[in-house]
């Protein structure tokens, strides 16, 4: 097989802190960043380096989520709740206090903010009035990380109490039996195989792959060095990119999960600090990464055929 060729086609700075979310804009083009700086900025990958800030809050921000329906997002503010900002006027139109516990994840589903907080609860708040849905609590420990099921009306939800949960949409109440999914904080999940498979990883460093519905354990791989805190699929399907605390990207086959290509410091001048977040950009070929070191890199992969 020819090797997969990886080149770094741009770097983003003017974070003065650690990022840790990312969130995709209305075209393929435009990204949006945020970190323990307070400080929500939208990229353009035709402007490189030329970020515009989009809002300022006082503390940490762990999660934002765009809404292009409404030409929003949601910035989850640590301690202070949501703030909603118009992305097109760059200006906060609402906030709301949901919660004082931290914000780990956002997730936009239907006319419904889905937030995963740190004190084990899923909040769900109403994106018309702003009003609050529901409150589930499911855990003693952070909530890290929620996704969509491809089919039907569930929420996956992992926490760092090691557990996977799965949530009735509709009904807002956990469904099946939680599965004790790793040894340690779960911080990612996505969808592969067209739903019919789901792959996790957290704190272990350990990639694990499950059937779904049926949650049998095909594919257990210690994928990284250190913890694994992000898992993204890529446009295709055909890819899995993982983010690390060991500052390492690596992209995997997603069926086999074989391992494809490492990209670090050494060989191609990646993240010197841990990777906290990634981003397919509309195609294969174009991944974002965010990082401790407070900077953004832009990556070009060329596939082999």
């Amino acid at each position: 097989m020819p090797p997969i060729q990886v080149k770094k086609t741009a770097t983003y700075s003017g974070h003065r802190d650690c990022i840790y979310a990312l969130a995709p804009g209305p075209t393929p083009e435009v990204f949006y960043t945020a970190g323990g700086d307070g400080l929500v900025v939208q990229w353009d990958t035709r402007k490189p380096d030329e970020g515009e800030l989009m809002a300022k809050v006082e503390h940490s921000v762990y999660a934002i989520a765009t809404d292009h329906e409404k030409n929003r997002m949601y910035v989850g503010h640590n301690y202070n709740g949501i703030h909603i900002i118009d992305i097109a006027q760059k200006k906060e139109i609402a906030s709301t206090a949901i919660t004082s516990a931290p914000i780990y994840s956002l997730l936009v589903h239907h006319n419904q903010l889905w937030i995963g907080a740190g004190d084990g609860t899923v909040y769900i708040m109403d994106t018309e009035d702003f009003s609050t849905r529901a409150k589930i609590k499911i855990s003693q420990q952070n909530i890290r990380h929620l996704t969509k099921v491809p089919f039907g009306s569930h929420i996956i939800a992992s926490s760092s109490d090691t557990h996977i949960y799965t949530i009735d949409a509709t009904t807002f109440q956990v469904v099946a039996k939680p599965i004790a999914a790793h040894s340690n904080s779960v911080f990612a999940v996505a969808f592969a195989d067209s739903g019919n498979v789901l792959v996790s990883g957290g704190r272990d460093a350990h990639l694990k792959k499950w059937s779904f519905p049926f949650w049998d354990l095909q594919v257990d791989i210690p994928a990284h060095l250190y913890a694994i805190n992000d898992i993204q699929l890529s446009p295709s399907g055909k890819y899995l990119a993982t983010a690390s605390m060991d500052k390492s990207i690596k992209l995997w086959d997603s069926v086999s999960l074989q391992l494809l290509k490492v990209i670090d410091k050494s060989r191609h001048a990646g993240h010197g600090t841990s990777v906290n977040k990634i981003l397919w950009m509309g195609s294969d070929e174009s991944l974002v990464s965010v990082s401790d070191d407070r900077t953004v890199s832009l990556w070009h992969i060329q596939f082999s055929n």
